[in-house]
C-alpha cells in the first residue's frame, strides 16, 4: 500500500516521487506524492519527444544461468531495432495474418525476439504465462497459431502431449516451428516435422546477442546444424589463443553483429572477458562447415563447462545425447560428467523413455557400443521422468544441478 511505501521511504534511496492514477486521498498528496490527473491539467498538452541516443540502454535481460549465476546483459535501443528489422524480414518472414504462439517466459530474450518482429509487421503474438504443453497446444488451437517458438525441451513435451491426446487439439493452422535456446537433436527435429507436419527453423542466439545469430533455411534444416549466419552477423570459431580455426575444427564460438549488448550490468570483469572488439565470446564449443571459416553452417558441440574429460579424452555430451535419442524407446537423453578417481570424469546418462516404453541400462549400453567409441559410452544409465529433471524457466536442463546431485550422492 501507499502507507507502507511512505513508511520506508528513507530506505528507498532511488525513489523521488510517487504518482497515483486514481482515488488519491487529499491528505496523502504532498511534494512527493502526486495525482496523475492533476499533473495532466497543470502541464502543457504539447507532445515533447524524448531525446535519446540509439545506443542508450533499453533493457537489462538476465542470462539463464545454466552454468552459473545469471548475468544482466544491457541492450540498447539500436539492438532492439536491428533485431526487429532482421528477424521480421530475414529469419522468419511473416505477414499481418500470422499468429505467433511463444512458449518462452516473459523475462527471456527469446520472447523479445518473438514479440518485436511480430509487432513490427502487424501480426499477433500469443504469450503463455507459464509453459505447459497442454496450455501451449490449447493456445494454438484456440487462436489459430501459425508459428510456435520453443526450446528443444518444450518441443519434446509438446510431442509427448500431442501423441497421447491428439484428439483434443487442432494444429492444422500451424505451419512453422522455431527452436532456440539449446541445440536441437536431429531426432527431435524429425519428430517435430512428422508430428505436426510443419517446416522448422532452428536458430542460435543468446541474451548477449539480443537476436538470432544463425538460422537454418525454412523447411530445410541440416540435421545437427544451427544454420547459417543471419544477415549483418559474423561468426568465428577460435582456439584458446584467439586464433581462427579452419572448417571442421572445434573451438569457442564468437559472434559479432548489430545485436551484441553493451555490457554486463555491474560486472566490468565479465564485460572485459566476454565482449572484445565487438565480438561476444560465447563459451559454446562449435565448428563451422559448408563455407568459409567465418561464413559456413554452424554446428554446436556443447558448452565448454559441460565437456567431459575422461582419461584424457574429450567427450561432448551433446553428441552422445543425439545418438541415444535415436533409440526408438528414448524420448530424451541428458549426459553429464561425474567425478571418478581413475579417469577424472566419466559420462553418466539420464534417460526419459517414450510413454509406455520400458528399457534396461544393458539394452542402451549395447545400443551405444555398436557404433560409439568405448570411452564415450555412458558408464551408467538412470531412468527418470521428464518433469523431474532440474530446468530453468525457459526449459534448459540444468546439467550443473544434475552433477551436484550426483556428487552429493557419491560423498554421502
Amino acid at each position: 500500500t501507499l502507507e507502507n511505501v511512505i513508511s520506508i521511504w528513507d530506505q528507498l534511496t532511488a525513489l523521488e516521487k510517487i504518482v497515483l492514477v486514481e482515488n488519491v486521498p487529499a491528505d496523502q498528496k504532498s511534494d512527493k506524492v502526486f495525482d496523475f490527473e492533476e499533473l495532466l491539467v497543470d502541464n502543457s498538452d504539447e507532445f515533447l519527444a524524448l531525446e535519446m541516443d540509439p545506443e542508450d540502454a533499453v533493457s537489462i535481460l538476465y542470462t539463464s544461468g545454466t552454468t552459473g549465476r545469471p548475468k544482466g546483459a544491457v541492450a540498447s535501443h539500436n539492438n532492439w531495432y536491428e533485431l526487429s528489422m532482421i528477424s521480421a524480414y530475414q529469419v522468419v518472414p511473416m505477414t499481418d495474418e500470422d499468429k505467433v504462439v511463444c512458449g518462452y517466459p516473459f523475462f527471456h530474450v527469446a520472447l523479445v525476439i518473438a514479440v518485436l518482429p511480430t509487432l513490427f509487421v502487424g501480426a499477433a503474438v500469443v504469450t503463455i504465462r507459464r509453459f505447459m504443453p497442454d496450455v501451449a497446444l490449447d493456445a494454438i488451437s484456440k487462436f489459430g497459431g501459425t508459428h510456435f517458438m520453443g526450446a528443444p525441451t518444450m518441443w519434446t513435451y509438446l510431442i509427448d502431449e500431442y501423441d497421447n491426446n491428439s484428439d483434443k487439439y487442432d494444429v492444422s493452422t500451424l505451419w512453422q516451428a522455431q527452436s532456440a535456446g539449446a541445440a536441437l537433436p536431429a531426432e527431435t527435429c524429425t519428430r517435430i516435422e512428422e508430428t505436426f507436419g510443419v517446416g522448422i527453423v532452428e536458430c542460435y542466439g543468446a541474451t548477449e546477442c539480443s537476436s538470432t545469430v544463425t538460422h537454418s533455411r525454412f523447411g530445410h534444416p541440416t540435421p545437427g546444424s544451427a544454420g547459417w549466419p543471419t544477415p549483418e552477423w559474423e561468426i568465428k570459431v577460435i582456439d584458446d589463443d584467439g586464433n581462427i580455426l579452419p572448417n571442421g575444427e572445434i573451438g569457442e564460438l564468437c559472434c559479432k553483429g548489430p545485436g551484441v549488448v553493451k555490457e554486463y550490468w555491474g560486472d566490468p570483469e565479465m564485460t572485459a572477458a566476454r565482449l572484445k572488439d565487438g565480438w561476444w565470446h560465447s563459451g559454446d564449443l562449435a565448428y563451422i562447415d559448408g563455407g568459409s571459416a567465418t561464413d559456413g553452417q554452424l554446428y554446436l558441440v556443447d558448452r565448454k563447462d559441460d565437456m567431459v574429460v575422461c582419461g584424457g579424452y574429450n567427450i561432448y555430451p551433446l553428441e552422445v545425447e543425439n545418438f541415444i535419442t535415436q533409440h526408438p524407446k528414448v524420448l530424451q537423453a541428458i549426459v553429464v560428467g561425474i567425478s571418478d578417481e581413475v579417469k577424472g570424469q566419466i559420462p553418466k546418462a539420464f534417460i526419459v523413455l517414450e510413454q509406455g516404453e520400458t528399457a534396461t541400462a544393458e539394452e542402451l549400453e549395447t545400443f551405444c557400443r555398436e557404433v560409439m567409441a568405448a570411452y564415450k559410452v555412458p558408464r551408467s544409465f538412470d531412468f527418470v521422468n521428464l518433469a523431474d529433471l532440474p530446468a530453468t524457466a525457459s526449459g534448459k536442463v540444468l546439467k550443473r544441478e544434475l552433477r551436484r546431485i550426483e556428487e552429493e550422492k557419491m560423498n554421502a
